[in-house]
């Protein structure tokens, strides 16, 4: 065991990437300015009115207790959002450790219920998968679920910025799988802050830069529970993305911070040159002729779910 950087007490924790040792106060203060850094650097002054969007797992409540002390210190407005995708044995289980974390850090929580006000869960929409009445992966479904409501909400309630908890290890693997697929409109919305654009509000990920094993480290810190899993992932995904992961991971081992130094290289030095030669007219949005929001499809993807849900609700 080392001692802390900071206070040279005996070490809590050791962080690869930075090759020290922190005790457990040091180690919170240093995950803190961390993440705060990524925040004053990439979000404009501004946006005031900042909704986290808060599922009960580790990145999230990380973010949450990070931020909130210095948001609250210089008068941002700040509330929390919690989806309940309707998962049976999962979503009342993570709302109540919502409700208590929100609750201690004293910031209101939106609770959004999926089945009463949309008319269905993502368990039905599993059902609807088995059935062979929709075709796309689970998690697939459920991710623009959540991307749609999230912004619906923050859109009309009028929030100038949502706050997400994907960390460097999420980031570092959709980079690299839009690099592998060509995808480079897509790519250049991989960065620490998105602008509002038509109904979409703007966004940010102040983990960007920060590891999944440290907001692990940072729950135990604050003496924090966490949900675990959605139960609708798999154990072993043989998914593009979970190949990166696990090849994230080896690298670090052999070369700790080389995420760090390969997200930087992107957002500084590669985004900005594509941007500069891709062609962003290859899909215009359009309103959807349903909800409103724009999509480059119409009806946009979450009303179509929502329809086939619809007509095929028993």
């Amino acid at each position: 065991m080392g001692l802390c950087k900071i206070c040279s007490k005996n070490g809590w924790v050791k962080i690869p990437w930075a090759n020290a040792w922190f005790c457990r106060e040091h180690f919170i203060q240093y995950f803190n300015r961390r993440v705060l850094k990524t925040f004053e650097k990439y979000v404009p002054r501004s946006c005031r009115r900042i909704l986290f969007s808060i599922s009960g797992g580790k990145d999230s409540i990380s973010l949450t207790h990070s931020l909130v002390p210095y948001l609250k210190k210089n008068g941002f407005e700040i509330k929390a959002l919690y989806l309940d995708l309707g998962i049976n044995g999962y979503s009342e289980k993570a709302l109540n450790i919502v409700e208590k974390f929100t609750d201690n850090l004293g910031i209101d929580l939106i609770v959004y219920r999926l089945s009463d006000e949309e008319g269905f869960t993502i368990d039905k929409v599993y059902e609807k998968i088995k059935e062979r009445v929709l075709f796309k992966p689970i998690c697939s479904i459920c991710g623009v679920v959540k991307r749609y409501l999230f912004n619906k909400i923050a859109f009309e309630k009028n929030f100038d910025l949502i706050l997400t908890g994907h960390n460097l290890n999420d980031m570092y693997c959709f980079v690299m799988s839009n690099l592998v697929n060509g995808s480079l409109n897509e790519l250049i919305k991989l960065k620490p802050y998105n602008p509002a654009e038509y109904s979409f509000i703007a966004r940010a990920k102040p983990l960007y830069f920060t590891y999944e094993y440290e907001t692990e480290i940072y729950c135990k810190a604050i003496d924090q529970i966490a949900i675990g899993k959605c139960p609708y992932k798999p154990v072993k995904e043989k998914s593009l993305v979970e190949s990166f992961k696990n090849q994230l991971l080896v690298l670090e081992e052999k070369h700790p911070g080389i995420g760090i130094l390969f997200l930087k290289n992107i957002v500084e030095k590669i985004i900005p040159r594509i941007e500069k030669t891709v062609e962003m007219n290859g899909k215009k949005l359009v309103k959807c002729s349903v909800c409103g929001f724009y999509s480059s499809i119409d009806p946009c993807s979450f009303c179509r779910l929502k329809q086939k849900m619809m007509l095929n609700k028993k």
